[in-house]
């Protein structure tokens, strides 16, 4: 979608809201209205930026007659769009913003033509601006948006208050919120070489463990990253990648550190929160291993986990359905053994943007009522409702202090689901599954699932095989080196594992 029918939407929706204007200061929300990305924030592809969107709420017939799509929106109404963009680093964006359809000045006092091919966007200097300048830019009549979670007192100080509107979302981050069919096919390549990238590592790791090759948690943490900036249009981590063996798995954000962290114990569970940003989509991901025997502890919870995780990723649900009404389904499984995980179970993913992004997300479960009451945020969040196209991550857990941790997280896509009959106003929805990376067959009980988990899972390792082929796994291999043998080895070996890893559950041997 060009930037400018991105700021058509934005403008149409400023108008509907009663405004004249909105002020944007997260930096997410501008590089997705602009269709730029940058790289002024480790691992997140922004850059720093405040932008002001005005709206003029004249009918532009003469302008659409003529061609202009500033105002091709949905419904009749049709408002001529501006906007004015602060960058610290100014070099390009002109020359993109004019390929996008907008006609770029540098100059506000310039005369912009009455009838235009596009939006106009005036760049100026990041240090210009300010609440004098907000003020100036937006004029002195009309109501101006600003979002309660990212704005400042500032921003707006020389704004009469009667002119200040308070959103808890801006319409920039609802539609962004919703891919659409280009980012979902994005997504599902990104998710392919990151799975690529993931399994060939774990291939790695098991085999210098298996040879008594010591690896710490930070250099796991190096070696997965070097492997995935092997895979094409991989510009880097999505962010500092969790890796963690035996009790530090029980620490939800773990960080290792070279020179202090501990060596990977093959007899130990080991867990890995790890992701990548593509030009092509985001990632996030945790798989949980073991590399020797585990106890039975250890297999029952990460059975619970798989179970709440699986039983997510199948739901169907009406639209706008909230995502505190699935959290039971992640929890379910865990509750019933008395087990429960204290952070929230899905979280929105951007598309080649931030790992974490609202204005939803899948929570609440470990939470006492009285707190979501009282927690406009929380109520935000985990009220918000489901649509389809949104990308989320699907993440239950549990935590035994001192002991182990187990956390499962794929990502998902919101897509129609087919439904027997399909009653109410209300289409029906479900998740497409975008983490091929296999689950651990030693720390699964049998026993405990049932016979359409069991198929489930088997379905999802078989899928598993198909799309990990020779050569995604040939991509993350260059990261064995120049050598044409080592790199075969590589490949070999990473096939082998995922073989290995996605044979059916029923040739399971542990029961429990």
């Amino acid at each position: 979608e060009s930037a400018v029918s991105k700021l058509a939407r934005v403008g149409l929706a400023i108008t509907q809201a009663g405004c004249s204007a909105l002020v944007i200061n997260a930096l997410d929300q501008i590089a997705w209205l602009f269709n730029a990305r940058g790289a002024d924030i480790a691992c997140n592809p922004v850059f720093l930026a405040y932008a002001v969107v005005c709206v003029d709420e004249a009918p532009r017939a003469a302008a659409a007659e003529a061609g202009d799509v500033c105002g091709a929106c949905d419904g009749d109404e049709e408002v001529a769009v501006s906007a004015t963009l602060y960058l610290r680093a100014q070099e390009g964006m002109a020359g993109h913003l004019a390929s996008e359809g907008c006609v770029v000045l540098n100059d506000a006092a310039v005369e912009v033509p009455a009838i235009k091919r596009g939006p106009t966007v005036v760049i100026k200097d990041y240090a210009e601006f300010c609440a004098d300048e907000v003020a100036a830019v937006v004029g002195d009549v009309g109501t101006v948006m600003f979002e309660s979670s990212s704005a400042t007192l500032a921003m707006s100080s020389t704004l009469q208050t009667e002119r200040q509107r308070l959103v808890a979302c801006s319409p920039v981050e609802r539609f962004k919120a919703r891919k659409n069919k280009e980012e979902i096919a994005g997504i599902i390549e990104a998710g392919k070489k990151d799975a690529a990238a993931i399994c060939s590592y774990f291939a790695w790791l098991e085999a210098q463990l298996a040879a008594k090759t010591a690896v710490t948690e930070a250099q796991g943490a190096d070696e997965i990253g070097r492997r995935r900036k092997c895979m094409q249009n991989c510009i880097g981590d999505s962010f500092p990648t969790i890796s963690s063996t035996g009790a530090n798995a029980a620490v939800i954000h773990y960080h290792a550190e070279h020179g202090s962290c501990a060596a990977i114990d093959p007899d130990s569970i080991y867990l890995c929160d790890t992701g990548g940003q593509y030009l092509d989509g985001t990632t996030d991901v945790t798989r949980t291993l073991h590399f020797g025997a585990p106890s039975e502890e250890e297999v029952r919870a990460y059975t619970r986990v798989l179970q709440g995780h699986i039983a997510l990723a199948t739901a169907t649900f009406p639209s706008g359905t909230p995502g505190l009404m699935l959290e039971m389904l992640a929890r379910k499984p865990l509750w019933g053994d008395g087990m429960n995980y204290l952070h929230g179970t899905g979280h929105g993913i951007g598309a080649y943007l931030n790992v974490h992004e609202g204005p939803f997300g899948i929570g609440g479960g470990s939470s006492h009522a009285e707190r979501i009451v009282n927690s406009v945020r929380m109520q935000q969040f985990y009220l918000a409702p489901l649509e389809e196209g949104m990308y989320l991550s699907d993440e239950p857990g549990f935590y035994l202090d001192g002991k182990f941790g187990v956390r499962l997280e794929s990502d998902l896509v919101i897509v129609s689901a087919e439904t027997r009959f399909d009653w109410g106003a209300r289409p029906y929805l479900c998740f497409a599954y975008t983490t091929p990376v296999p689950f651990c067959r030693e720390l699964v009980d049998m026993s405990l699932l049932s016979p359409t988990e069991v198929r489930w899972i088997d379905n999802f390792h078989a899928e598993c095989r198909n799309v990990l082929t020779k050569e995604l796994f040939a991509q993350a291999a260059r990261a064995a080196g120049d050598s044409e043998a080592a790199q075969s080895e590589d490949v070999k070996r990473s096939i082998e594992w995922v073989i290995k890893a996605t044979e059916p559950l029923c040739a399971a041997t542990h029961m429990g």
